[in-house]
């Protein structure tokens, strides 16, 4: 898994938001309208601009999801508790 597009991406989402909520705020609008604007102008922004660290994203779980197989909740307790058969 790469950490790298994790942090990547998070922090750039964070910082969109930020920066349109300040710019928001700022100018006058109250803090309610201001958040939801920003939220939406940020996840707007995000897909067009962070294509990239997203798409690494996505093929990291991807690839975590192959790596790992299933067991159901019963497997994983009884392996926990000493009881794992075979």
């Amino acid at each position: 898994m790469n950490a790298r597009s994790w942090i990547l991406y998070s922090a750039a989402r964070v910082i969109i938001f930020g920066v349109i909520l300040a710019v928001l705020l700022v100018a006058g609008l109250d803090v309610w309208i201001s958040a939801l604007v920003a939220a939406l102008a940020g996840l707007g922004i995000s897909l067009l601009v962070l294509r990239k660290p997203r798409e690494d994203m996505a093929a990291s779980i991807a690839a975590r999801r192959r790596r790992e197989p299933e067991r159901s909740d019963d497997e994983v307790e009884d392996e926990q508790l000493g009881r794992r058969e075979g």
